[in-house]
C-alpha cells in the first residue's frame, strides 16, 4: 500500500542524504531520482480519495 510506498521513498532521501554527507570530503556527489505522481487517466482514482475520511 501507500505506507510501504512512502517509507522507501523516505528510505532512499535519507540514504542519498547520508551517503552524499559520508563521500562528500572525497569529492564524490549522490543523487537520486524519485518518481512522482503525474496527473493521468490512470491515477484518476487514487487522485480522489478523501484522505481526511478512511471509510
Amino acid at each position: 500500500g501507500g505506507s510501504v510506498y512512502s517509507v522507501a521513498k523516505a528510505g532512499v532521501v535519507m540514504l542519498t542524504r547520508v551517503l552524499a554527507h559520508e563521500l562528500g570530503p572525497y569529492n564524490i556527489r549522490i543523487n537520486a531520482i524519485a518518481p512522482s505522481v503525474i496527473t493521468t487517466e490512470f491515477m484518476f482514482p487514487a487522485i480522489k480519495i478523501d484522505w481526511d475520511n478512511p471509510d
